[in-house]
């Protein structure tokens, strides 16, 4: 039996994948996805915490489960259905998990709250890539999904650095701007 208080995190699959069948959990190679995995591992007890993978074709994968390469996103024509997600988690006994945690990009959110519409979604509206990779890391030094202060300023829109840069150059008597001195 599951301990209750441990949560349910979902990572998404991932494009970049080994080229022969492997288990679940070492096939996705890109990383996008080993950063999910590195912040879902970072959130409790690694040896009680349910880590699942959602696949765009397999659907709910356990980290030991072989599969097979395949190239297709949540989403495209193919790609795992509200129905068959919800007959996976009831076959896995997951429907009534309290806590499940979504470490994933909007589609694949989207695709695991509608098995669970009450999961946490720590990435929904944080912005691109880079900024979910921040996000990711974040989690992974932290061990929890709570903001600190610094990690709000590391992910500030890049104009902001833009404005700056270009605010320097303006109050400077030259054409160029340089961080130390000397000739440009």
């Amino acid at each position: 039996m599951r301990d209750p208080v441990q949560p349910l995190v979902i990572v998404p699959c991932g494009g970049r994948k080994l080229s022969t069948p492997a288990p679940a959990g070492e096939i996705y190679t890109g990383s996008y996805h080993v950063a999910c995995r590195r912040a879902a591992a970072a959130l409790a007890d690694p040896d009680r915490i349910l880590i699942l993978i959602l696949s765009a074709l397999y659907g709910l994968l356990r980290l030991d489960r072989v599969i097979a390469p395949y190239d297709l996103q949540m989403g495209q024509p193919g790609s795992i259905g509200r129905a068959e997600l919800l007959h996976q988690a009831e076959q896995l006994d997951l429907v009534d998990e309290r806590q499940v945690i979504v470490l994933a990009g909007a589609a694949y959110t989207a695709a695991a709250r509608q098995v669970w519409r009450h999961a946490t979604a720590p990435l929904a509206g944080v912005g691109g890539l880079g900024r979910h990779l921040a996000r990711l890391a974040e989690i992974r030094r932290n061990g929890t999904l709570a903001e600190s202060r610094i990690a709000l300023m590391a992910i500030q829109p890049a104009s902001l650095g833009k404005s700056l840069l270009a605010r320097r150059r303006s109050s400077s008597a030259s054409d160029c701007w340089r961080p130390t001195s000397g000739p440009c």
